[in-house]
């Protein structure tokens, strides 16, 4: 079963809190792989037919400004914060 966005918020920001950066489609790969889905699960496709369901959640997550930036086109990583 797909998860939800809530779901995915917590396994998504341990990946990516690792201070290492990660390409976009090796945490879409993850989040597969955490939750077991399966060919079908992973090709489904959402309301607008324009991406998978899983890469579109992995794609909202990480479009969260105050955690996650992407330093170049397709690679993410944790924000750090200074204080």
């Amino acid at each position: 079963m797909i998860p939800d966005y809530q779901t995915c918020m917590l396994p998504l920001l341990k990946y990516a809190g690792d201070n290492n950066e990660h390409k976009f489609s090796d945490a879409v790969d993850y989040l597969s792989n955490k939750f077991n889905l399966t060919q079908e699960e992973r090709k489904e496709l959402l309301p607008s037919k324009t991406q998978d369901v899983i890469r579109g959640l992995t794609q909202a997550v990480f479009i969260n400004p105050y955690v996650i930036f992407s330093p170049t086109l397709g690679i993410i990583s944790k924000k750090k914060y200074y204080c």
